[in-house]
């Protein structure tokens, strides 16, 4: 598995936030990603909740998501617009 910076929420805390903001036994959670250029939030499917990469003295639970397919391809337009932008500015200032 590839090293990347991670986020950490104890168990505990989480079910505190969900209790502070009136968790029910009838509540769903969703996740998602927001593409911060736009503001638009893509909800993503839940691939898996386990353990299985528990390494000795490591009490951690890993949630894997899958992308959203729509927000790649958002990602990839913001992208795209900003190289245009840095490239019709470069354009320019040569000119």
């Amino acid at each position: 598995m590839w090293e990347r910076e991670r986020k950490y929420m104890k168990v505990k805390d989480f079910i505190a936030k969900l209790n502070d903001l009136g968790f029910t036994d009838d509540t769903e959670l969703s996740f998602g990603f927001i593409n911060g250029d736009e503001g638009e939030y893509y909800e993503c499917e839940i691939r898996n909740i386990d353990d299985e990469d528990r390494q000795v003295d490591c009490d951690n639970i890993v949630a894997e998501f899958k992308k959203p397919e729509d927000y790649i391809k958002s990602e990839v337009q913001c992208s795209n617009i900003g190289l245009r932008e840095e490239l019709v500015e470069l354009i320019n200032r040569y000119m």
